[in-house]
């Protein structure tokens, strides 16, 4: 199936864990994020599903809403618990939900910056 068609036109995402087909609507992902080359994506209420995209497809296709702060993670503005000076000018956020902090990229931290603004 073609997969950025059907993130570009639906409000939902259709997700398959084991023999369950559940939808979940996007305006409930608190972010996304890859690890061992597997796509998650986290609702705000804590829920974590996997997902059949990469998080450069999920960028060139997500609102203003959402900030890809480094390699593994694109968060929405509302997930983020704690921000806290890093070193260099970079910055550690703390998502809802978790208890490690994510470090933003120093080449990311200005435009991160301007999006909090925004």
């Amino acid at each position: 199936y073609d997969t950025l068609a059907q993130t570009d036109k639906s409000d939902y995402y259709i997700i398959e864990v084991g023999q369950h087909i559940r939808t979940v609507d996007k305006k409930e992902v608190a972010y996304y994020f890859s690890a061992s080359k597997i796509t998650y994506l986290v609702t705000f209420d804590g829920k974590k599903y996997p997902l059949d995209y990469s998080l450069e497809q999920l960028e060139q296709n997500l609102g203003e809403q959402y900030f890809r702060i480094n390699r593994q993670y694109i968060i929405h503005r509302d997930s983020i618990s704690q921000m806290l000076k890093h070193t260099k000018s970079r910055i550690k956020i703390i998502l809802k939900g978790m208890t490690e902090p994510t470090v933003i990229s120093t080449e990311k931290t200005p435009a991160f910056k301007e999006w909090l603004a925004g």
